[in-house]
């Protein structure tokens, strides 16, 4: 396993300490979990890069679901840092909408 050759990688070490104690099935859940989230967000990028319509909706809701689970988690934890992540999230989702709101105009001013 390579994380194992970075004895100082702080982040690294317990994300390998948090692992082992998982369950073979809550592990591999958790791949594929992350897999899928990994596809949809490739999906996303493609449909937002090309213009595609339905991708604009699409990833507002997703940003907008993962905005409500980072407040959820820092309600849990205060955790500062997580702060920065929803206000990131925030801005991202704002220039999505933005968008989505230029390409309906332009596309009732100009339908194909």
């Amino acid at each position: 396993l390579e994380l194992v050759s970075y004895k100082v990688d702080l982040i690294a070490n317990s994300l390998l300490l948090f692992v082992s104690d998982l369950s073979r099935n809550v592990q591999i859940f958790g791949a594929i979990a992350l897999l899928a989230f990994g596809a949809i967000n490739i999906l996303l990028v493609f449909g937002l890069w090309h213009r595609k319509l339905w991708a604009f909706p699409a990833a507002s809701i997703i940003l907008l679901a993962l905005i409500l689970y980072q407040t959820y988690k820092f309600y849990l934890s205060q955790a500062i840092p997580i702060v920065a992540f929803i206000v990131f999230d925030i801005v991202i989702l704002i220039l999505v909408l933005n968008e989505y709101r230029y390409h309906i105009i332009q596309h009732h001013n100009n339908p194909v």
